[in-house]
C-alpha cells in the first residue's frame, strides 16, 4: 500500500472519528446548556459577559464542524476550524491543569465507564490526539488542494 493511499485512509478515518467526537460534544451541550453554562462558570476563566456567547456558540459550532467534518465538506477549511478551537480547548486544559484545576472540563455528557472519565493532564492528552486528526485532515485536503466551492469532496 502506498502512502498516499495511506493518507487517504488516515485522513477519511480521521475525518468520520473527529466529526462524530464533534457531533457528540454538540449534543450533549445543547442537550442541558443550563448545565454546560455552570460548568462554564465553574471552571472560572471566561468573563462573565462572554460565557453566555460561549454557551451559545460553542455548541453551535461543534455541530457545524462536525456535520462538515463527517460529511467531508469543505475539509481543508473545516480542519482548519476545527484544529483552531481543539487549540483553544487544549489551552484552556493546560491553563487548568497549571491553576489546580483537574476535575476535567464536562465536554460530553455522556454515560461513559469510569476508567474512561478523564481528568487533569489526560484531558490535554487527548485533546492533542483530537489536534492530530484535524492535522491529517487537513494535510490530505492540502496535498489535493481541496478549497472553499469543492462542496463534498470526494477526497
Amino acid at each position: 500500500m502506498n502512502t498516499a493511499r495511506i493518507l487517504k485512509f488516515g485522513a477519511r478515518t480521521a475525518s468520520v472519528v473527529l466529526g462524530i467526537i464533534f457531533l457528540l460534544a454538540a449534543f450533549s451541550k445543547i442537550g442541558d446548556l443550563p448545565a454546560f453554562q455552570k460548568s462554564i462558570q465553574d471552571a472560572g476563566f471566561l468573563p462573565q459577559w462572554i460565557e453566555g456567547v460561549a454557551v451559545l456558540l460553542v455548541p453551535g459550532l461543534e455541530l457545524a464542524l462536525g456535520v462538515c467534518l463527517f460529511t467531508r465538506l469543505s475539509p481543508k477549511e473545516t480542519a482548519i476550524l476545527a484544529m483552531g478551537l481543539l487549540l483553544v480547548f487544549l489551552g484552556l486544559g493546560i491553563y487548568s491543569n497549571l491553576i489546580g484545576h483537574t476535575s476535567g472540563c464536562d465536554c460530553f455528557k455522556i454515560r461513559t465507564p469510569t476508567w474512561l472519565q478523564l481528568t487533569g493532564w489526560w484531558i490535554v492528552a487527548r485533546n492533542f490526539v483530537f489536534l492530530a486528526l484535524g492535522a491529517v485532515v487537513f494535510l490530505e485536503a492540502s496535498r489535493k488542494n481541496i478549497s472553499i466551492g469543492s462542496g463534498c469532496a470526494r477526497v
